[in-house]
């Protein structure tokens, strides 16, 4: 898990308590500290580095998020690391599912899983991202949106070793980008059914996606598929003219795209 400045103390401490509940316990839970962070951020990581299952790594320089997982990830002393993030909540179960996954299926390299959206607190879930289950399920959907939910996430550290780790030329979307290079190198991706972790939304996460920084790291993201034959220019053209108009609109005109269009309601 990567922190940085702009992390809020109270979330940051939320996510962490939830790796540190959960049903399987984990022996190596390392942090990135990306770059110089808040008092109260410092003084939560110094709380939890006391523990002999957490180790804080820190940064001197902010270099982003790809660069932090990378570094993050010669340090995870174990052969099979979970993803996850600063604002964001696991499941209690996510490490008991994902673990099981592996046990049963020797060839898994990559597994992820549903994620539920929430606004303030968890009692307040405002819908899903779903994603496909099965291999040819999410090599037919990755041509077009993300197959994984990044922060639900668990891969074999030596096939993303072996793939060089995530490219952190490639701002915002390195984890896409990972992902359609394992596809392409043979390696095994699948999701659970289950929902894995919790996602923070509104018009904090809305406004992340829409600013041009993320549109054009989408266009750069499309055409490096195309260039490399992973996509035809049909996908090439539907996913770039997507990104264009979410870029170009109000927000919340694409707050309601994503929860009507993009997004399965929620369960109440």
């Amino acid at each position: 898990m990567s922190v940085y400045k702009n992390d809020k103390p109270e979330w940051v401490e939320q996510a962490m308590e939830s790796i540190l509940s959960q049903t399987l316990k984990n022996d190596d839970v390392v942090i990135i500290r990306d770059g110089k962070v808040s008092d109260d951020i410092e003084k939560l990581l110094k709380k939890y580095e006391k523990r002999k299952d957490v180790r804080v790594v820190r940064l001197a320089q902010n270099r982003g998020l790809a660069h932090a997982l990378n570094v993050g990830l010669k340090k995870c002393k174990n052969e099979l690391v979970a993803r996850m993030d600063a604002d964001d909540v696991m499941a209690k179960n996510r490490l008991k599912v994902q673990l099981a996954a592996f046990n049963k299926n020797q060839d898994l390299d990559i597994f992820g899983g549903q994620v539920a959206e929430f606004e303030e607190s968890l009692k307040n879930i405002t819908g899903h991202r779903k994603v496909p289950t099965t291999a040819d399920e999410i090599r037919k959907f990755a041509k077009l949106r993300n197959p994984c939910n990044h922060p639900s996430v668990m891969f074999k550290k030596s096939t993303i070793s072996r793939l060089g780790g995530y490219d952190d030329s490639i701002g915002r979307v390195e984890d896409y980008e990972l992902w359609m290079r394992a596809l392409n190198s043979g390696a095994r991706v699948e999701n659970s059914p289950e929902i894995l972790c919790y996602l923070r939304a509104g018009d904090y996460m809305v406004g992340r996606r829409k600013d041009w920084r993320t549109c054009s790291a989408q266009l750069q993201l499309r055409k490096k598929f195309l260039l490399n034959g992973w996509i035809n220019i049909i996908d090439f053209t539907k996913a770039s003219s997507a990104f264009i108009v979410i870029a170009v609109l109000p927000t919340p005109i694409v707050g309601l795209i994503y929860k009507k269009g993009l997004r399965s309601a929620a369960v109440r």
